[in-house]
């Protein structure tokens, strides 16, 4: 079907990967961020050390992360 198929097929994938749930977590969390802080990790992982704090949107009682 050409590029029409396509962009359908990249469609129903983005809609597919929108839906996913993992441990209760949306599976594109990262990638909604509201902030710049939020998205430090979504896409390049640099200075590990940096990352004090979990995502706000796993909404766990303890806020530090593990060492």
């Amino acid at each position: 079907m050409g590029l029409f198929g396509l962009s359908i097929g990249g469609i129903l994938l983005l809609h597919h990967l929108s839906n996913i749930e993992s441990f209760g977590v949306p599976y594109l969390s990262p990638f909604v961020g509201t902030d710049q802080k939020q998205m430090q990790d979504t896409i390049i992982v640099t200075q590990t050390q940096a990352f004090k704090e979990r995502p706000t949107e796993l909404a766990t009682e303890n806020k530090a992360r593990q060492k």
